[in-house]
């Protein structure tokens, strides 16, 4: 996810990025509590929970994206999102962050029917994100998720 803002909204660079990294803080809460959302809506009964995931929403640092503009990212850090799937040795890595936004199902096996090992619908987080922060953005600041949806490892 990132924020981005034109300087000609400010009077000057530092006040763009103090309005940023406030942003930012702002944008990082409400993936945080949007998270604990989605890990309330449920009891997991056949596993336990990491709960690094939501350890790996992470504020960045304000930084110069071109000559006029500043930007500002929160970011889910890999080595917090990625598990071992419960499948065991063999079976892929799964990015918990895409696995809730847009679910998942599997092909094949016994578990294929079964709801949370063979298949879950998504949770939209990324869209509820989205739609959390848009209603209270400062207006000063545009929005974007760079998000491929692919899995990188």
């Amino acid at each position: 996810m990132a924020t981005q803002n034109n300087n000609s909204f400010f009077d000057s660079e530092e006040e763009a990025s103090r309005v940023l990294q406030a942003e930012g803080r702002k944008l990082t809460k409400i993936a945080i509590k949007v998270w604990r959302q989605y890990l309330g809506s449920y009891t997991p009964k056949k596993y336990i929970r990491t709960n690094k995931s939501m350890f790996s929403i992470k504020l960045k640092k304000v930084k110069k994206i071109d000559a006029d503009t500043l930007g500002i990212e929160v970011t889910f850090e890999n080595d917090l999102v990625y598990h071992d799937s419960i499948f065991g040795k063999g079976h892929k890595q799964g990015h918990a962050v895409m696995l809730i936004s847009s679910g998942w199902r599997v092909k094949k096996g016994r578990h294929k029917d079964i709801e949370n090992f063979g298949y879950k619908e998504g949770f939209d987080y990324l869209g509820k994100v989205k739609q959390a922060y848009e209603a209270v953005r400062d207006k000063r600041i545009s929005f974007e998720i760079q998000w491929s949806g692919k899995s990188l490892r």
